[in-house]
């Protein structure tokens, strides 16, 4: 029996593939053999079937095969519930994620909002699958001042009081 070789590609994160196989795995045939492998799914990325080499004529020197596996990119959607908009981002699946600014929600009559988080959590590295994050506010009741005058337009008294309460 003769040895072959099959080298297995994954693409980074960078979505470019390293000169060097990820792994290396062997098996043996019979001179003039055809030998073929498979791709393993796996998951975050897909068989690249353009750039692999699956089949191979065993020689003296054996046979070197090779299997691609590129990188699938998924996408955050932030969900800003009403605040300042924050693009989707795309990331391979394996990557660093960044961590949007927070965003900014204007304040209505009845309540002020202060950003919390986001939920779920984003990831620090991308998962493989879309994923949508929402945006969590703390609500906080506005207050107003509100002024007594008597009918020459003095006031009288002031009290500060919370949207939708009545003196």
């Amino acid at each position: 029996d003769i040895s072959y070789t099959v080298q297995v590609y994954e693409m980074g994160t960078d979505g470019r593939y390293s000169d060097d196989p990820t792994s290396t795995m062997t098996g043996t045939g019979k001179m003039d053999a055809t030998v073929t492998v498979s791709h393993e799914t796996k998951t975050g990325f897909t068989a690249d079937t353009e750039k692999s080499v699956t089949s191979a004529t065993m020689t003296e020197s054996g046979a070197v095969l090779k299997l691609y596996y590129s990188r699938n990119q998924y996408t955050i959607t932030f969900d800003t519930d009403g605040g300042t908009p924050i693009e989707d981002a795309t990331y391979y699946y394996g990557a660093a994620v960044t961590v949007p600014e927070d965003p900014e929600k204007a304040a209505d009559d009845e309540f002020t909002y202060q950003f919390l988080k986001w939920t779920p959590a984003i990831p620090a590295t991308m998962p493989a699958g879309d994923q949508t994050v929402t945006a969590e506010y703390e609500k906080t009741t506005r207050t107003y001042a509100v002024q007594w005058v008597d009918g020459n337009g003095n006031v009288i008294k002031t009290e500060h009081m919370a949207y939708g309460t009545t003196p």
